[in-house]
């Protein structure tokens, strides 16, 4: 079953504007958060109509107050940064308090792009292109855990990633 991926490219500074377009508190992980109260101006309202956020009066469409109401309170966050020189690259993936449905924020050289709801297999492709592929194989591992089993599992993932890391760059440091 395909469904519609809604996508909106919006300029850095447009990010805390909508926070206040979305009614009710940001929570602590929210990318909406903004301490400077930043206000709605004609460039960025014109903006904001182009990227298909707003409708021709200034409302918020609802498709896309249903993205930003995720946005306003996710409940868990994953980031991907890859840096290519002086080229970062970066997607943070936000997924809404019952998990299911995910977000992606993407910035890009244009800015910041917005989908609803996020595809994973295209990160997946994407962040291959610069990793490589492998002749190794996986074992498949599905389970379900909250959030806290899911960081914790995700920081020792980690801790084991940096240390293999460690391992190639210093000889005498095993794993």
């Amino acid at each position: 079953m395909d469904t519609k991926q809604n996508r909106y490219k919006i300029t850095q500074d447009a990010l805390g504007v909508l926070g206040t377009l979305v009614p009710g508190d940001k929570n602590v992980i929210s990318p909406l958060r903004s301490s400077d109260s930043p206000r709605m101006t004609a460039p960025r309202e014109s903006q904001l109509k182009k990227a298909g956020v707003l409708t021709g009066k200034g409302a918020l469409f609802p498709e896309a107050e249903a993205t930003l109401s995720l946005l306003a309170q996710p409940g868990a966050f994953a980031g991907i940064r890859i840096s290519m020189g002086a080229r970062i690259m970066e997607h943070t993936l936000f997924y809404g308090p019952k998990a299911g449905r995910g977000v992606v924020l993407s910035a890009t050289s244009d800015g910041l792009e917005i989908c609803d709801p996020v595809n994973v297999d295209e990160l997946v492709d994407w962040l291959g292109q610069f990793t490589g592929n492998s002749f190794f194989t996986h074992m498949t591992y599905l389970a379900e855990f909250d959030i806290l089993e899911g960081l914790a599992l995700a920081a020792v993932i980690d801790l084991h990633r940096r240390n293999v890391m460690r391992s190639y760059a210093d000889p005498s440091h095993t794993v």
